[in-house]
């Protein structure tokens, strides 16, 4: 029925879907039980742009939720992923991050492997860059050639994960053989 609707003006959409199946599976089990949720920023995200339409998944869950959600984005600094694209399903690179980019600041720590909880740290006067717009990184399933986008990071995140270098999860090929 949920993607039935997806697919109706007025109706549903994929990530309000989510949020329900998500609040669904919670409340199966004991008010104090815990879940952990892996998807793509796009979806985790919290934050909505202005006069946008869509909503994310985050966004919804974090209505429900509020402060007993922790949402984590993932950043990167160099590498390739996994996507659809022209070449088909396969490993893509992508380009480095240029400045102005929260990636590029990421980067130029020297740190390469690091976990930034954005919940304390953004009320802080040092960290004034953080609350300024700024050009963040989103991949998802599709390749692309520039995949930056403009936005207010703890608007969007409590923590980000971040990692200097990525490199393509290997494909599951599924062979016939009789």
């Amino acid at each position: 029925v949920q993607a039935a609707e997806m697919n109706m003006q007025g109706k549903t959409t994929r990530d309000e879907s989510m949020a329900s199946n998500v609040e669904w599976i919670l409340s199966q089990f004991s008010a104090d039980t815990k879940i952990i949720l892996w998807a793509h920023n796009g979806h985790i995200s919290k934050g909505q742009e202005q006069n946008s339409v869509y909503k994310p998944m985050g966004k919804y869950l974090d209505y429900k939720y509020g402060k007993q959600m922790v949402n984590f984005g993932f950043a990167f600094g160099e590498g390739n992923y996994t996507a659809r694209g022209s070449k088909g399903l396969t490993a893509y690179g992508t380009s480095l991050p240029q400045p102005g980019s929260y990636e590029y600041v990421f980067r130029r720590t020297g740190v390469p492997n690091f976990i930034f909880d954005l919940r304390e740290i953004s009320r802080s006067p040092l960290s004034n860059w953080l609350n300024s717009s700024m050009y963040f990184r989103s991949i998802g399933s599709v390749a692309m050639d520039y995949a930056f986008y403009n936005t207010v990071l703890p608007d969007e995140f409590d923590v980000i994960i971040y990692f200097d270098k990525t490199t393509p999860s290997k494909l599951l090929i599924q062979t016939n053989k009789e």
